[in-house]
């Protein structure tokens, strides 16, 4: 149970969270109709993405994506001729960070966790590459 503050009545309700797990993304139609209520959160099993109901409108449901889900996959960025590299991962965690050269050799950068979901490799020169996160 969870307390979540209703902006129509401006008091607080308590209200259960589900949680569903289907092989597909929600869509608009997700809403009231289909039981669905606002903080209920979606994952989506083929891509691992992880939603959460702003609002379930009849017809009008909004999901946002709130993470990709945590998962042993790797994710992988490729650079090139580049000293900064913003990576937007969205795994809901601080990963490992692998960064290797066009010639597949492991290099050594600067790396900053901006957030669970953020990270900026910099580099003393330009180079091409791939960074690997898992």
């Amino acid at each position: 149970m969870k307390k979540v503050f209703n902006e129509f009545t401006l008091n607080f309700d308590v209200v259960g969270i589900q949680g569903y797990k289907f092989d597909h993304d929600p869509d608009e139609n997700c809403d009231t109709l289909s039981n669905y209520a606002v903080n209920d959160e979606w994952s989506n099993t083929a891509t691992n993405e992880c939603f959460k109901c702003m609002n379930n409108s009849q017809g009008h449901a909004i999901w946002k994506t709130i993470t990709s889900s945590v998962s042993d996959k790797n994710k992988e960025f490729y650079f090139t001729n580049t000293t900064v590299i913003v990576m937007d991962h969205f795994m809901g965690k601080i990963p490992s960070v692998t960064i290797l050269n066009e010639m597949e050799e492991e290099i050594m950068a600067d790396i900053m966790q901006i957030s669970v979901n953020r990270c900026v490799v910099t580099f003393n020169q330009e180079l091409t590459g791939k960074v690997i996160l898992n």
